[in-house]
């Protein structure tokens, strides 16, 4: 059984979150990015190993948003998207923690969601309100909300499975 669940929503605009089963801690940051635009490895590694300080690397589970080429995505953006997922995938497994990825469908669906951000940053906020979802102009941070509720998906429905 894992006692600390984290999410990853990869991209420009991601976060990484996590939330402990025990205590019911959580925590957020913006994806951590490199002037080109890719994660930054250094970074994302230090937040997740204080993230799940005093647990056991392997009572720690990630969920990571699978990522794929869109539809009438560009030769360079695919690139992009496929070599920042790459180094996020290298870092958990050189840092030996256990992940799963996820495509955004069979997560959201289990969460009663559909493609609009709103809806998952209104649910972010009702089950976690002290976190920010929201800019300060207002914007929506939907990467943020999209990755605690990944983490919330994993502690809800992976946990039932024991895997």
């Amino acid at each position: 059984m894992y006692h600390i669940y984290l999410g990853i929503d990869p991209g420009k605009k991601g976060a990484v979150a996590y939330v402990t089963v025990e205590e019911g801690k959580t925590g957020i940051i913006d994806m951590p990015l490199l002037e080109d635009g890719s994660p930054f490895s250094e970074e994302l590694k230090n937040f997740i190993l204080s993230s799940i300080k005093g647990f056991d690397l392997t009572k720690a589970l990630v969920i990571i948003e699978k990522q794929q080429s869109m539809h009438k995505q560009g030769v360079v953006s695919t690139f992009t998207t496929a070599y920042g997922y790459g180094k996020l995938i290298a870092t958990l497994e050189m840092m030996g923690i256990p992940f799963i990825e996820i495509r955004p469908a069979k997560w959201k669906k289990k969460l009663n969601l559909s493609k609009d951000k709103q809806q998952s940053v209104d649910l972010a906020h009702q089950l976690y309100p002290h976190e920010t979802y929201f800019g300060p102009r207002g914007g929506l941070l939907d990467g943020r909300a999209e990755a605690i509720l990944m983490a919330y998906y994993g502690m809800s429905e992976i946990k039932k499975r024991d895997i």
